[in-house]
C-alpha cells in the first residue's frame, strides 16, 4: 500500500497548487478529488493575486494558452452573510 505524508482533497486551483507545492518541497503527496463532485459542476476563478502562485507551480502559461474568460472581481455570500464584493484591479 502507498504511504504519504499528505493527502489533498480537490483538484480545483487550491488542490493543485498545493500539491504541486508539496511535492516540490520533497512531501509524498495524493491529490484526491471526486470523479463528479457531489454538489454538481462548480465555478472556478483565479484572481490577480494568485500570479505570484501560479508562477511558483509552473501553471500560468498554460492558464495564459488557455484563452479563460477574465473576471473583473466576485461577489461572495458566507454563512447568511451580507454579500461582498471584490473588484480587480
Amino acid at each position: 500500500m502507498p504511504s504519504f505524508d499528505v493527502v489533498v482533497l480537490g483538484g480545483g486551483p487550491a488542490g493543485y497548487a498545493t500539491a504541486s507545492v508539496l511535492a516540490r518541497w520533497s512531501h509524498r503527496v495524493a491529490m484526491v478529488r471526486p470523479s463528479r463532485p457531489p454538489a454538481g459542476p462548480l465555478a472556478e476563478s483565479i484572481p490577480p493575486s494568485a500570479g505570484r502562485l501560479l508562477d511558483e507551480v509552473g501553471a500560468r502559461d498554460a492558464l495564459d494558452r488557455g484563452n479563460f474568460v477574465r473576471n473583473a472581481g466576485n461577489t461572495v455570500w458566507w454563512a447568511g452573510e451580507e454579500a461582498r464584493t471584490e473588484v480587480f484591479a
